[in-house]
């Protein structure tokens, strides 16, 4: 992430941000509600989407080691935090779509990949709709709606070039580090036994398999990133 293009958001919206983040305060301390802190944050991120949606796209690839499951309620269940940012990205998406539609049009797209999505999409809204649980499977679908927009056309749409793609592969390789080197000591602790290995891996990941595939899925990222260099 460009810290100049950080610099500049910030300066932009100093006087909306310091004004809804006191508005915040002091909308959480006569409701008693710690959610109003977050408005002035939102605000700034909101308006950092609209400008450079590459700040938002590459903030949750940095975000995506770090995540943990995160359940809300009983029934409810989500990544934290990079899910969110998927939401909120995904709804950018839409606005940059609708916005920037004449530049977007110049931009090539494979269309065998997007009409593998889109029936791979059509297929879970078959199932849902015969579904036995039609609440869960709706959940579902919707979940891979927005991994598809934040994950498959958010990639397609923030990276530009091969710098960008080098720039992906750094950050997930560099946020990632950190997280193999504490599943690694905390296994140690155990002398790497493998009944230990799941919960060595928590908080990041729900176990071994999770872990593995993980890493695995990261393989080809330095390989084009050294490629691409």
């Amino acid at each position: 992430m460009n810290v100049r293009i950080t610099a500049n958001i910030f300066f932009q919206v100093r006087g909306w941000l310091v004004a809804t983040m006191i508005l915040g305060v002091v909308l959480a301390v006569y409701t008693g509600e710690i959610f109003y802190l977050s408005v002035g944050p939102m605000l700034l991120l909101l308006f950092a989407g609209l400008q450079h949606i590459q700040f938002i796209y590459f903030l949750l690839i940095c975000c995506i080691p770090f995540s943990a499951e995160l359940q809300v309620t009983e029934q409810l269940g989500t990544d934290f935090p990079d899910e969110p940012l998927m939401w909120f990205l995904s709804v950018l998406l839409i606005f940059h779509f609708i916005l920037y539609r004449k530049e977007i049009g110049e931009k090539q797209i494979n269309t065998w990949i997007v009409r593998l999505l889109l029936l791979h999409l059509g297929w879970i809204l078959v199932s849902a709709i015969l579904s036995q649980h039609p609440l869960l499977s709706i959940k579902y679908l919707a979940a891979k709606s927005w991994y598809i927009l934040a994950l498959g056309l958010g990639t397609w749409y923030c990276l530009k070039d091969r710098k960008d793609i080098l720039k992906l592969a750094l950050i997930l390789m560099t946020t990632l580090f950190p997280v193999v080197m504490l599943v690694i000591f905390q296994h140690a602790q155990t002398g790497f036994s493998f009944e230990s290995v799941n919960p060595a891996v928590q908080p990041f990941f729900r176990n071994h398999v999770n872990y593995g595939a993980f890493l695995v899925c990261l393989i080809p990222l330095p390989i084009a990133g050294f490629i691409l260099s």
